[in-house]
């Protein structure tokens, strides 16, 4: 069994899909990272809201609820301007991995 070295990173993991969430949470974290997960926009911005260290937001791009990945971003990088982000579109890789 290979043994990771524990990270110091923060990572926020944003998406309304539950199972993603969870699924994506269980792998980021056996990569040694810290991980918090918000299962929307509003969710994740109360997070960053507080003062907790978190080094990256990994978004989802489409979300319900009227705050969406870009948007969610815009208004994070009012309150952390140096927080970093990347964004996820997995129903965007589903259509891309159909074209033949």
């Amino acid at each position: 069994m290979e043994v990771r070295p524990e990270r110091t990173e923060t990572i926020l993991f944003v998406d309304d899909d539950e199972l993603v969430r969870k699924s994506a949470v269980i792998l980021i974290a056996s990569l040694g990272y810290r991980v918090l997960s918000a299962r929307s926009g509003p969710e994740a911005l109360e997070i960053l809201r507080q003062d907790t260290s978190i080094d990256l937001l990994f978004t989802d791009i489409f979300m319900p609820g009227g705050l969406h990945g870009p948007q969610l971003v815009n208004a994070a990088r009012r309150l952390r301007p140096e927080l970093k982000f990347l964004f996820a579109a997995p129903a965007v890789a589903e259509q891309m991995s159909s074209i033949s």
